[in-house]
């Protein structure tokens, strides 16, 4: 007889499977080092901001009576080719930075699971955004879903730069093109010669409100306004900032560089710590003060104290955007993936995108979806 735990699978309301899981959940991140993105705490986060706990639902994958995997989801309508879909969606596909899913082994055997539990409802795709490539959960998703008769597609993601701190700080900036380098004394200089320059991290709690005030108030005068993408432009967004700001500070996690002309913010660089990780989660600079290059004066204070507070690893997060890469040339790719169901309707919907995908020259068109 084996002595293998036998599998179980549960689907519990939100709020029940944060209640007997959420501490076991969170051992299993640190466990297995994913991202902080991935801890209930900050799943809830987005909850609370992107859905409705009510809505929410809970894949608990069990081994024996111990906690072997777990994925949140919910459901949503959305539309692929200008037709009404049903879509299931991990809440860490809703926003996350390196996103795996949470599982103690084999997350296929989670996917499947998952596949399996909602088999019986009228859903047309899945989708799980941001998902970092050439891990099990990118070949469990590939692999598992094609094996079930699904139309699966891969769409380029993110390709984001980090730098690892394994030297010295004055060590890192000797390495940097003699350009850069004189880059770097020009900025602080001018920085130096604004009125009443001044900067000021803002991590606790007590700081928050300052905090959020600030980085509105900047992304006011920046490009994020015009374009529609500032935080103020969306509810949930502000919601999420401030609840994220909060839990980050109540945790010792959060790092918030801002810098000023006097009272007046000029720029900010967010940062969330985790074992020695910081990543640089949001930053924006008022446009006002572009000649003499804020944003990058706020990174490079920035980047110099969490060094020496002992940081290992600088996550540059997003895009592969030359400011970036001027540091590191090492990056993390991760991908978008669009499960089509088996059946007429779902496979259909999977060609048409695929060959709209074709005719755009090889890179699937993400539309709405």
């Amino acid at each position: 007889m084996s002595d293998t735990p036998a599998t179980q699978f549960r689907v519990l309301p939100w709020p029940d499977a944060l209640a007997a899981y959420g501490k076991a959940w969170e051992n299993l991140v640190r466990r297995h080092r994913l991202n902080a993105s991935c801890l209930p705490g900050w799943q809830s986060l987005l909850v609370d901001s992107h859905s409705r706990p009510e809505d929410v639902r809970v894949l608990v994958q069990l081994a024996g009576e111990e906690l072997a995997g777990i994925m949140p989801f919910h459901t949503r309508r959305d539309t692929v080719n200008s037709v009404s879909v049903t879509v299931l969606e991990p809440i860490c596909s809703v926003l996350g930075y390196h996103t795996e899913l949470v599982s103690a082994g084999d997350p296929a055997k989670l996917l499947d699971g998952w596949l399996n539990q909602v088999d019986g409802e009228p859903w047309h795709m899945l989708r799980l955004n941001g998902m970092l490539d050439d891990t099990p959960t990118s070949i469990a998703i590939e692999a598992v879903c094609t094996a079930a008769g699904h139309s699966v597609i891969r769409n380029v993601g993110e390709v984001s730069p980090y730098l690892v701190f394994d030297k010295s700080w004055d060590e890192l900036v000797a390495e940097r093109p003699k350009k850069k380098r004189y880059q770097m004394r020009k900025r602080a200089k001018d920085f130096a010669q604004l009125t009443n320059a001044s900067y000021r991290w803002l991590n606790t709690p007590e700081t928050v409100d300052e905090l959020l005030a600030a980085m509105m108030k900047i992304e006011e005068g920046s490009w994020k306004q015009a374009s529609g993408v500032a935080i103020a432009s969306d509810p949930r967004e502000v919601r999420y900032q401030k609840a994220l700001l909060a839990w980050l500070a109540d945790r010792g996690a959060l790092r918030a560089l801002v810098l000023f002309s006097g009272s007046r913010p000029v720029a900010f660089d967010l940062f969330a710590l985790w074992d020695g990780w910081a990543g640089n989660l949001k930053g924006s600079f008022d446009s006002e003060f572009s000649v003499i290059s804020p944003g990058n004066i706020c990174l490079d204070i920035a980047m110099e104290e969490l060094a020496g507070e002992g940081v290992r690893e600088m996550d540059f997060l997003g895009y592969a955007e030359d400011y970036k890469l001027s540091w590191t040339k090492t990056t993390r790719e991760h991908s978008d993936w669009f499960v089509f169901r088996r059946g007429t309707r779902g496979q259909l919907l999977g060609i048409a995108k695929k060959l709209r995908g074709k005719l755009a020259g090889g890179k699937i068109a993400p539309e709405d979806a």
